[in-house]
This record gives structure tokens, C-alpha cells and sequence, in this order.
């Protein structure tokens, strides 16, 4: 890109941590190495667009506790917790599968969140344990920022970062899935997919899935993704080095994230029905991203040139100055679709970390590139319509 904009709304609150966990002592320590690399991450129950990864040191810190013990929790007074007390042990949660939360209230990230976390946690109240630790930073305002970004979990303010550094937190915020054995099964999620964690580890302790055997292949592994039909993804048409687009790359080929966005200019809603069997160049910008509006004659041009080849031009505008979007479209004249993605979750779940970023979506509705270089859009719609003409 042009520039780059690292924010708190798509990567959340970065930090560093060691993790601490030890393997089970109820089992051998060879053994326990065997279960836990059988369960690193990602893999075929907890894909790598779950998590917040983004380079081999994320994975590698991820997976020293993945497959292993939970440790306790050292935590102070709990807010929210159950009467009779909130157990600090992980094993006073076995019989049912815990997801932790790991939470900042200097993070604006983890407030936004907390509300969806607490409905969730409430709507699978019957299946799954969720509690929260709040970071021993400003923890002191734990209570008056929990209730006021509505937080209904129970929370306790970690100690001296105790429980952070046990559990390898590397970004805030950072959550943690434990079965109901007590055993760590993922960690770093991201915030758009924990449903779909808890309903994964929901099916897991029913015995509806079995946990994968093998751990995929790494992401940082050089060789490009072949994607069918027909279409190589070339180096030249990926933005970023190699070492940084693990998740990135883990992308090519599966579906397509959702898109959850609303206030739609230049269009009526365009809805998967309707996307259904086009191309689809999205367009991720910002009201205040100098780049994005620099890009805006050449994005209309190019909009305007595939149209009648199937081919349908989005542009996705991040939450942060959203407000203005709708006199930036007027002002700056975008004349293709545009939405607001007013929560941030479409830019969390399509992994965004610049602006602007161009994904690039085939006729069959998975992705062909994540994070397009700006000037390659055109030689990569090129490439897939000559598959076109040639399939």
C-alpha cells in the first residue's frame, strides 16, 4: 500500500507475553508432547481465519499452550461471578468447556466486544463456561468500565499479569479456549469467531467431530497456493513480504468471509444471492485514508470496465470516521457500491491491516488474493476472466 494504518479497531491492542503452561502431570512428558502437537493450531477444527496469527512467532507462541494443562487463574476479587464465589481453579469448570477473555479497559477493541461475548456466553449458558480477566493496567477501573461497555461476565483483575503471562497473551483482546479436561485447545482467537469456536467446542465434547491428528502445514510455508481452475497466484500480485502473510495466504481458496454491512450508496443491498457467481473486488478504505481517496478515480475506472464482464467493485468502509462516508461518496464521486462496516467484524474476519486492501473473490465465492497490491487488480481480473474464456 501507499501507507499503512495499524489500528486498535482491526488488530487489536498488541502486546507481548511469555507463555507459562506446563504439560498435564498426569501424563507422561513425552506423551503429553505427542497430544499437544496432535492438537496445534490451526487445524481441521479451528481453521487459521479464527485466529489473529500473523507470523510463524504468533503460531509458535499460540501452540506452547495449546494441547496442554491450564494453568489457574490468578486473579483478584471476581465482578459478576456466581454466588458462593467464582472458582479461580480450572478444574472447578471440567465438565463443560471454558472460554476465557482476555480484556484491557484502556482497550477499545475489548469493550466493543464485550457486549457480543456476554450474549454469547448467555446463550450458551447451558454448554459453555465464559469468564473474563481483566488486565492488571488500570485495572482498577475493571468494574466501572465492564458495566459500562456492558460487560455481564464474570471478570477478575488479573495479578501482577500473573495469568497473562501463563497464558501467552499476545494481543488484547486474546481469547482462550479450554475443554472441559482442562485442556488448552486454542488461543488468540479473533473476535469475529468466537461463536464459532464455542459451537466448535460444543461439538467436540458432544463427540460430533473428531480432533484432527495432524497439524496442517505451516502458513509461512513459501510455496504459493495453486487456486482451481486454472488461476496461479503470483508473487508479484501479493502485498506484503512472505514471512508477514501467513494468514493472509491460509485464506486462498476457502470461502469467502460474510459480509456484515449495512447503509448501502450506489446500490441496493448486494446480498450472497445476488454476488452469486461474480467476481468480486473488495475495496477496504477509510474516510480519513489519504490512499484510499487518492484510489478512488482509478477504483471508478476499473469498476466501470469489468462491469459487464461479471465483474462487481465493493468498497467496505472501516468504522472509524464512517460517519462521513456517505459525503465522502458525494464529494470524492465513487461511483461504484459502498457500505459501512460499522462494527469492524467484516474487516476482522477478512484479516485487514491496511488501508486500502483489495481482496480479490471468484466466481465460486472463495478468494482468489487477500490483500491485492493496488496496482495488480487489473492483471489479476485479467487473469480470472481469461480462465473464463478458456473453461
Amino acid at each position: 500500500m501507499l501507507t499503512r494504518f495499524l489500528t486498535a479497531a482491526t488488530l487489536g491492542c498488541a502486546v507481548m507475553a511469555s507463555p507459562a503452561l506446563a504439560a498435564s502431570a498426569d501424563v507422561p512428558a513425552d506423551t503429553a508432547d505427542n497430544a499437544a502437537k496432535a492438537m496445534a493450531v490451526p487445524n481441521d477444527n479451528f481453521p487459521a481465519e479464527w485466529f489473529w496469527a500473523r507470523d510463524e512467532a504468533n503460531w509458535e507462541k499460540i501452540n506452547s499452550i495449546v494441547g496442554k494443562k491450564a494453568t489457574d487463574l490468578v486473579v483478584g476479587d471476581w465482578h459478576n461471578g456466581r454466588d458462593g464465589g467464582q472458582p479461580k481453579k480450572i478444574e472447578d469448570y471440567a465438565g463443560k468447556p471454558l472460554i476465557i477473555d482476555f480484556w484491557g479497559t484502556w482497550c477499545g477493541p475489548c469493550l466493543a466486544a464485550a457486549p457480543k461475548v456476554s450474549a454469547l456466553a448467555e446463550k450458551y449458558e447451558d454448554k459453555i463456561n465464559v469468564i473474563a480477566v481483566c488486565n492488571t493496567a488500570r485495572g482498577d477501573k475493571m468494574v466501572e468500565a465492564g458495566d459500562k461497555a456492558g460487560m455481564k461476565i464474570p471478570t477478575a483483575m488479573d495479578l501482577d499479569d500473573k495469568t497473562k503471562d501463563a497464558y501467552g497473551v499476545q494481543w488484547w483482546p486474546y481469547y482462550v479456549a479450554i475443554d472441559s479436561k482442562g485442556i488448552v485447545r486454542a488461543a488468540g482467537i479473533s473476535s469475529a469467531h468466537v461463536e464459532d469456536v464455542m459451537k466448535k467446542m460444543i461439538e467436540i465434547e458432544a463427540g460430533e467431530t473428531e480432533q484432527a491428528s495432524v497439524p496442517m502445514t505451516p502458513l509461512t510455508n513459501p510455496n504459493l497456493p495453486r487456486i482451481e481452475p486454472a488461476v496461479t497466484v503470483q508473487a508479484s500480485w501479493l502485498e506484503g513480504s512472505e514471512e508477514k502473510r501467513g494468514t493472509l495466504n491460509a485464506m486462498h481458496g476457502k470461502k469467502a468471509p460474510a459480509f456484515t454491512v449495512e447503509n448501502w450508496m450506489n446500490s441496493e443491498a448486494l446480498t450472497p444471492d445476488k454476488l452469486k457467481g461474480k467476481i468480486v473486488v473488495v475495496d477496504f478504505w477509510a474516510t480519513w485514508c489519504g490512499p484510499c481517496i487518492a484510489s478512488i478515480p482509478k477504483n471508478n475506472e476499473i469498476a466501470a470496465k469489468y462491469k459487464d464482464r461479471g465483474v462487481v467493485f465493493i468498497g467496505v468502509c472501516h468504522p472509524r470516521g464512517v460517519e462521513k462516508m456517505g459525503e465522502v461518496v458525494e464529494e470524492k464521486g465513487i461511483e461504484f457500491p459502498v457500505a459501512a462496516d460499522t462494527s469492524g467484524s467484516t474487516n476482522e474476519a477478512f484479516n485487514v491491516n491496511s488501508y486500502p486492501d483489495y481482496y480479490i473473490i471468484g466466481r465460486d465465492g472463495t478468494v482468489v488474493v487477500a490483500d491485492a497490491r493496488n496496482d495488480k487488480v487489473e492483471e489479476i481480473l485479467d487473469a480470472m476472466l481469461k480462465t473464463d474464456a478458456t473453461n
